[in-house]
């Protein structure tokens, strides 16, 4: 499987006063959240892209994103 990296200035972490893994998480969820309402992905593939194995209800979404 191919990856993409993405580089994000750590000034820009500081900034915005966020953990750096924080910060891939909300990146990662909000890509997944918006291609899926594209289309563009299936949910299964959603929850891959968000390091998930399993599909959550909404509702158990964790809440620091």
């Amino acid at each position: 499987m191919e990856t993409l990296a993405i580089l994000i200035p750590e000034n820009l972490l500081k900034a915005a006063n966020m953990d750096r893994n924080v910060m891939i998480k909300i990146i990662r969820y909000d890509l997944a959240l918006r291609l899926f309402r594209e289309g563009k992905i299936s949910l299964e593939q959603g929850a891959e892209l968000c390091g998930k194995n399993k599909i959550k209800p909404l509702s158990e979404l964790p809440s620091d994103i």
